[in-house]
């Protein structure tokens, strides 16, 4: 499975940036700069895994601005982006899953995590 493969898929859903990260480095840098009871332990979840995918989704407020800028709402909380994120990650897990071939469960392929107890800025870092 080609990394361009999963990029195509990314951009096509509207994922503005995706990265892969070897979960060794990921391993390394929680012990190195968090403590243990910070995130959840990411082997606890997937004893097996070999790649993180990390995805940017930026976020267009201006859609919520009116001309007079009467009415605007803050930018962060304009709309639900961590659900807009979450669904397309899982569109994208997917269609990762139906590039790969493989014949697991989606629940023991992949899982989605947005804002939640995995550390996902070490996640990009890495």
């Amino acid at each position: 499975m080609k990394k361009k493969s999963i990029a195509c898929l990314a951009e096509k859903l509207g994922i503005d940036k995706i990265s892969f990260g070897v979960i060794e480095d990921y391993l390394y840098y929680e012990k190195t700069f968090y403590t243990k009871n910070e995130f959840r332990d990411i082997r606890s979840l997937f004893p097996n895994a070999k790649t993180i995918v990390s995805a940017l989704f930026s976020y267009n407020y201006q859609w919520n601005a009116s001309d007079d800028q009467t009415g605007y709402i803050t930018e962060y909380t304009s709309a639900n982006f961590y659900k807009a994120l979450s669904k397309k990650l899982d569109k994208l897990a997917k269609g990762i899953k139906q590039l790969s071939r493989d014949n697991r469960p989606n629940n023991e392929f992949y899982r989605v995590f947005v804002n939640s107890k995995l550390n996902d800025k070490l996640a990009a870092y890495s």
